[in-house]
C-alpha cells in the first residue's frame, strides 16, 4: 500500500520530469529593430550543462518569420558560440529577436547582441 510519503515523492518526480525547462526554446524579448541606429545584431549561446549539446539559433522578424537560416552548433560544457546570424539593420531586414532551440533549457544561457557602429554592445538576455 502506498504511503503519503511515496505519493509526495512520486508527485515531485512527475513535476520535475514534466517541467518545461527540460527542453524547448529560449527567446529574447521583443527588440525594436525598426527604431535603432544603423548597426547589426547577432545571437550567442553558452552551454552551461555538463555534456556536449546542440543549439539551433535563428533571428526572426516582427511577423515571426526567420530572417536568417537556422544554424546548429554542438558545444561542449562551458563553450560559447562565436555569434550567429549577424544581420545589419541597414540590410532591409528588421530583427525582432533571437530564437534558441535546445534539448534542455537549464543547460543554456543565450542572448542577442546589438552593436552600433561605433558603440558599446548591448546584450539582451534570452529566457
Amino acid at each position: 500500500m502506498a504511503t503519503p510519503r511515496s505519493w509526495i515523492s512520486a508527485a515531485i518526480v512527475l513535476a520535475v520530469a514534466t517541467s518545461p525547462a527540460w527542453g524547448g526554446s529560449l527567446f529574447t524579448p521583443p527588440f525594436p529593430g525598426d527604431r535603432m541606429l544603423p548597426a547589426f545584431v547577432y545571437c550567442m549561446a553558452t552551454n552551461v550543462g555538463r555534456k556536449p549539446a546542440d543549439v539551433t539559433i535563428s533571428i526572426y522578424d516582427f511577423t515571426g518569420d526567420p530572417i536568417t537560416d537556422p544554424v546548429t552548433f554542438t558545444l561542449g560544457p562551458g563553450e560559447t558560440t562565436n555569434g550567429s546570424g549577424a544581420v545589419g539593420l541597414q540590410s532591409g531586414f528588421i530583427p525582432a529577436g533571437c530564437r534558441f532551440d535546445v534539448a534542455s533549457r537549464r543547460s543554456w544561457r543565450a542572448s542577442m547582441i546589438y552593436q552600433a557602429n561605433p558603440g558599446d554592445p548591448q546584450v539582451i538576455r534570452a529566457e
